[in-house]
């Protein structure tokens, strides 16, 4: 992963390749011994290089010293001010200035091996961390004790402290009207795992009346109307709602254009359609946009066998169960095409209706196997 990220990078080396982009990159350049979906380099930085190029990790550097070195200032204050003149304070702004500091070193070195600064919760904590660093001292104490203190002068400018909130208030605006849309959304995820796929489609289908740029709310959609065609009465009502789900594919790829999840899940329902040609063009963006992920191969070789190209769909499943031998559709399309094999009924057919052609090139953009 942290290779892709570097290639990544060569693409936009000042300026990168903009936010949550390695989940493009990292697909199109992944490694063939990464088979998980690559969506963080588990590497901080090299993502930040990747994504905000070498300005951003110019900024993002000068941020951290410029904290790290109030902290260290801090601690001078803290001891010149309240230490020193009294012998001791009641205070605990040197344990906190300690802790912060000690928590983000610690931080700094644990994201050189993962995402931590991805992850909400524990950005909040950073940032409460370089809160703290970024005010260490306090108010000094006064030097001798019972001595009247000096007045505290009234910033010139006050009003910078509610700059901050009011930037948060309005994020938080923002967010809180994609609100429902978010939760309706995962209610439906739910119910797809759980296998209630009326429930799934009903829950996104209202999410959508929130949100329509959420491209996961069409996908669930598109899944629940493919798995409800398993309970439908008659082939034309299951028809319509493949045409349906491959529509719902469609609108969730105009959002979020090179998902391969989303590519495979379109082009299998093309496949069930019947719409061969269309769904080479859907696994051909696949092939392009993620060329070592093993899934891609594996669904590409069912979408052979069910034309009967049978020697071709092995050899995409083969390949399929090279880079990794936990895809389940190469497994059982293996074990599908045996035992066609060993089917006498099938020995006899064939002297009547030979298969089709298998030894054709691969069409424009799929890769061999």
């Amino acid at each position: 992963m942290w290779k892709a990220a570097l290639v990544q990078h060569q693409i936009q080396p000042w300026t990168g390749t903009g936010s949550g982009t390695y989940i493009y990159y990292g697909r199109q350049f992944r490694s063939p011994k990464v088979q998980n979906d690559p969506i963080h380099v588990h590497n901080d930085y090299l993502e930040l290089l990747a994504e905000y190029g070498i300005i951003g990790a110019i900024v993002c550097s000068s941020f951290v010293l410029f904290h790290l070195f109030a902290g260290l200032a801090g601690v001078r204050r803290i001891v010149d001010d309240h230490l020193r003149p009294i012998r001791e304070t009641t205070g605990n702004h040197l344990a906190l200035v300690i802790g912060a500091w000690s928590g983000i070193a610690a931080l700094l070195l644990h994201s050189i091996v993962d995402f931590n600064l991805h992850i909400p919760a524990n950005t909040l904590i950073v940032g409460i961390l370089f809160g703290i660093l970024a005010s260490p001292a306090g108010r000094p104490s006064p030097a001798v004790v019972g001595a009247p203190s000096t007045p505290t002068p009234v910033p010139a400018h006050g009003w910078l402290r509610w700059v901050v909130p009011a930037i948060s208030a309005g994020l938080l605006a923002l967010a809180l009207w994609r609100l429902p849309g978010e939760v309706l959304a995962e209610r439906a995820r739910v119910a797809l795992r759980d296998d209630h796929y009326a429930e799934a489609l009903a829950l996104a289908e209202q999410g959508l009346t929130w949100e329509k740029q959420n491209p996961n709310l069409y996908s669930y959609v598109g899944e629940a109307k493919h798995y409800l065609t398993l309970q439908a009465p008659d082939e034309a009502s299951g028809r319509i709602l493949h045409y349906e789900s491959a529509a719902a594919y469609r609108k969730a790829l105009q959002l979020f254009p090179r998902d391969t999840g989303l590519l495979l899940k379109l082009g299998q329902s093309l496949d069930l359609l019947g719409r061969f040609s269309d769904a080479t063009d859907i696994y051909a963006r696949a092939f392009q946009g993620d060329p070592n992920f093993g899934n891609v191969y594996a669904y590409y070789g069912r979408h052979l066998q069910m034309q009967r190209r049978v020697k071709s769909a092995a050899r995409y499943y083969r390949t399929a169960l090279q880079l990794s031998a936990e895809w389940p559709i190469a497994r059982e399309g293996m074990e599908s095409i045996a035992r066609l094999q060993d089917d006498p009924v099938r020995k006899s057919l064939l002297s009547i209706y030979p298969e089709p052609d298998d030894d054709s090139p691969a069409p424009a953009g799929v890769l061999p196997p």
